[in-house]
């Protein structure tokens, strides 16, 4: 559906430099992709802001997604020829990565759900779980339940209760402009 070619060692090099930013934990990244670039991003409270924009081949709907940058240099690495490229349908399914120049090479990984921060409601009835693309909604002692998802753009990092418990509040790293 959408797919992003870049050269492997310009993408390789900005990805790490990006990554130096992120959280020793999640080392996580954002690309926002659209056509003709890619702007890789990473946001820590404790490090601030990294941005790069790379001019890429790039085809498909505007789309911003996550990876753990320790994956994305991990597969570069791992390509000889000069061009990678990633196949995917959305910011939650699984990315195919081929090595431009190799047809036989080709790997898939899903991205992490990785949870930022966890608030149980002052009752204890709810939990909520800031994530990347939003916060969930659990009701507490409801086996087989599914979730509520909050879908926010962005990395979620903060979420906290009102003392009544009505209201939810999170903060994102997501940057305008």
């Amino acid at each position: 559906d959408k797919t992003l070619e870049v050269d492997r060692r310009e993408f390789r090099d900005a990805i790490d430099r990006v990554s130096t930013i992120s959280s020793e934990k999640s080392r996580a990244v954002k690309l926002s992709l659209k056509s003709g670039s890619v702007v890789i991003s990473a946001t820590s409270p404790e490090n601030g802001t990294a941005v790069e924009e790379l001019e890429v081949k790039y085809e498909g709907a505007p789309l911003e997604i996550g990876f753990n940058s320790r994956y994305l240099l991990d597969i570069t690495q791992q390509i000889e020829g000069d061009g990678v490229q990633f196949a995917m349908a959305d910011a939650a399914s699984p990315t195919l990565v081929r090595d431009v120049a190799d047809p036989a090479f080709a790997r898939v990984f899903t991205h992490e759900k990785s949870i930022a921060d966890v608030a149980f409601e002052p009752k204890g009835r709810r939990i909520a779980a800031a994530t990347y693309g939003g916060v969930w909604l659990w009701y507490a002692k409801i086996a087989d339940q599914k979730p509520t998802m909050l879908k926010w753009a962005g990395s979620h990092l903060v979420t906290r209760w009102s003392p009544d418990g009505k209201y939810l509040s999170f903060t994102s790293s997501r940057q305008e402009g």
